[in-house]
């Protein structure tokens, strides 16, 4: 083999295997005194991270020249031994500049800076790729003044140097930077323009991205993908369907993007269907449909894909169980989880907020003191959970421990305070947050309108520097519990925009303090009554003893097809127990489970109770107390207890009365009525006699 084929043939591997293979037969055309292909063997092993060998060849080199020193050099730094290349290239007779270089990128790549900074210092003289190195590491450690200062004092600039500072600036997110940057270039390439679309398109700054993509003097396809992505990143679905059309070429990038953009909009069939017209696949692509169905909680569909998959990675396996917590399926979601054979934080932050969600405290609990790290999010999943679960003690404890906060976990302590009522401690971390945003706002408005504290509420409103409809709606119900319509009526005109919430809010006021005329103009007002609207109507009707009238408006919804809840349900029952109409009563009881398919909850049975006591109806009412799925409470003794006094049964009233002390022993309203009830009798067996 000819000395020239020897080199050519070294040059041409591209793994440590097949540069193994290189090496033994070229082995045998190999003289001891030929430095130049010893330094080829080097230079060969370096670019396949192969330092054990490089150094090999290294040591039985006679006469090592410059070149020999800084292929070794490479092949350290290439293989990531830092440390053996710093001890190295001590080692140098006399550094070349190209020797420097290397170490310096070396360490630019690992994000060293301050050793980067104190070889940059020592070295003789530099080159652009010196001072090129030194600002891109100070702009990825956010060091803009350095970075801007050590490119000031660059003696010269071309083009690439232009470039790589540019792509430092919009890497790490200094748009504005960048592009000051992009305006300086004496001359622009496609690279350069390509560089400043592809900042503002991973900034998500449509309108600039489009601004330079239009401008742009010729295209290419990585300024194509770029575009694409600024379309995808902001929503623009039709318009990036649009611009996939226009390309002029597509690479696998182009179709994964495409396929990734149709899911995250719901287009899944779309996606699918994209994915099948792709030429090739590959990882990227598999996990870009993949997460199309999981996020559309198309779990079936997910399992299919990736079952399907030639080869299954961490992002892969995180999706399916991100997918399965996301719907509250966790012990798919464990079953994946465990079947991982690595596991990264977003992994097990993503079993971790299943668990919360679904309000799993000891699993919860248990993943997080199993997580090998933690991070914020982590932490606020737990924090989250406790909040959920109304436990303000231990949020605060977990809250408290958090190495930092933000924003979220911020909110989520304060909604915990004011879920538990203590307004206090809400306040004092609402005023010492750094930063609010809507629902740090919102999260105050509403603490204070539930508790009726309407002066607070009304002050925090008028602080928010803005108003989202939440927050209107808020303080318009606020005022409505409390009975002051006037002042919902004034906000009602003041409100820039109106939602079906504003106007159930105020059909329920109006009902609920008899005016159902008015009640009833606002609903047929309505552009398009939702559910809640037609609760609404009911809660008045039932309220104001209105049966034949929530009768009429419930047959209406079945009509219309109007689904009904178990809200509705609620109103009917308290309708009937107010018009006394027991048969009826229990008709809708058990025709919710047979008719509608709804299961019955505590506030039905209560209601239920409520209407067999009224009607005299007190042995069947006290056996529905006994054999219903629900733990008597105090309102259902006391409604009890005053269906005795009401039809004067002594003997009932008194094993109701053993019952409610049970619960509330200090509860004088107890004794008060079971004496109405004895007294009440008393007088009854006066007028018999």
């Amino acid at each position: 083999m000819l000395r020239d084929e020897c080199a050519s043939f070294l040059d041409s591997c591209k793994t440590l295997s097949t540069a193994k293979v290189a090496h033994a037969r070229v082995k045998p055309f190999l003289k001891p005194s030929d430095v130049f292909m010893h330094n080829k063997l080097i230079k060969m092993y370096a670019e396949c991270k192969g330092a054990v060998e490089a150094l090999q060849i290294f040591n039985a080199i006679q006469h090592k020249n410059s070149f020999s020193w800084e292929f070794m050099l490479l092949a350290y730094t290439r293989s990531g031994h830092l440390d053996h290349a710093k001890r190295f290239f001590g080692a140098i007779p006399e550094p070349s500049l190209i020797a420097w270089n290397i170490l310096v990128v070396a360490l630019t790549q690992t994000g060293n800076l301050l050793d980067a900074k104190a070889v940059f210092d020592k070295m003789p003289e530099r080159d652009l790729i010196s001072w090129a190195s030194l600002v891109i590491l100070q702009a990825k450690h956010g060091l803009l003044e350095e970075a801007s200062e050590t490119f000031s004092k660059m003696p010269e600039k071309n083009l690439a140097s232009w470039t790589a500072v540019l792509l430092a600036y919009a890497q790490q997110g200094y748009i504005e930077e960048a592009r000051a940057i992009f305006d300086d270039i004496p001359q622009r390439d496609l690279v350069t323009w390509t560089a400043i679309l592809a900042a503002y398109s991973q900034n998500k700054d449509f309108e600039e991205a489009k601004e330079i993509f239009d401008e742009m003097p010729e295209r290419d396809l990585p300024a194509w993908n770029a575009m694409l992505t600024a379309y995808a990143h902001n929503g623009h679905l039709e318009d990036a369907k649009g611009i996939f059309c226009e390309m002029p070429l597509r690479n696998i990038v182009s179709w994964t993007m495409m396929v990734t953009v149709l899911g995250q909009n719901g287009d899944v069939d779309d996606a699918k269907s994209t994915f099948d017209s792709m030429p090739q696949w590959n990882l990227f692509t598999w996990n870009a449909l993949l997460t199309a169905y999981a996020q559309n909680s198309l779990l079936e569909d997910a399992e299919r894909v990736f079952h399907d998959m030639p080869v299954q990675n961490l992002v892969s396996q995180t999706s399916m169980v991100s997918a399965y917590a996301g719907k509250g399926d966790m012990s798919q979601a464990r079953k994946h989880f465990d079947s991982m054979p690595e596991r990264n934080l977003l992994s097990w932050n993503s079993l971790l907020f299943g668990y919360a969600q679904v309000g799993n405290i000891s699993h919860a609990k248990q993943v997080f003191d199993q997580m090998p790290q933690r991070d914020v999010i982590s932490c606020t999943a737990m924090l989250s959970a406790y909040s959920l679960n109304n436990d303000v003690k231990l949020a605060k404890e977990t809250f408290e421990k958090m190495p930092r906060w933000n924003l979220v976990s911020l909110n989520i302590m304060l909604s915990a305070y004011t879920q538990a009522g203590q307004l206090e401690n809400a306040k004092c971390l609402f005023d010492s947050l750094p930063q609010r945003n809507v629902v740090s706002w919102d999260t105050m408005l509403a603490a204070y309108s539930q508790a009726g504290y309407l002066e607070e509420a009304q002050r925090v409103f008028d602080s928010m520097p803005q108003h989202i409809q939440v927050s209107w709606n808020t303080l318009l119900s606020s005022f409505t519990h409390c009975g002051l319509l006037e002042r919902a009526l004034i906000l009602l005109y003041e409100m820039p925009e109106r939602d079906s919430i504003t106007w159930n809010t105020m059909i329920v006021a109006f009902a609920l303090r008899g005016n159902l005329p008015r009640a009833c103009k606002i609903f047929n007002g309505m552009e398009e009554q939702s559910l809640a609207s037609w609760s609404a109507m009911l809660v008045g009707y039932s309220h104001s003893g209105n049966l034949s009238q929530a009768i009429d408006l419930s047959d209406e919804m079945k009509i219309r097809g109007v689904p009904f809840d178990e809200s509705c349900f609620v109103s009917l029952l308290v309708a009937c127990s107010r018009a006394g109409k027991p048969d009826l009563g229990k008709s809708y009881f058990s025709g919710m489970a047979a008719d509608f398919d709804l299961q019955a909850g505590k506030q039905h049975y209560s209601c239920l109770i409520d209407l067999l006591g009224r009607s005299g109806h007190l042995e069947e009412s006290l056996e529905l107390v006994s054999r219903m799925p629900f733990v008597p409470d105090l309102v259902d003794w006391r409604s009890l207890l005053a269906a005795c006094r009401s039809h004067c049964d002594r003997a009932s009233g008194s094993r109701v009365l053993e019952q409610m002390l049970e619960i509330c022993p200090r509860d004088s309203s107890a004794y008060v009525l079971l004496s109405n009830t004895i007294k009440g009798g008393m007088e009854l067996a006066r007028d018999l006699n």
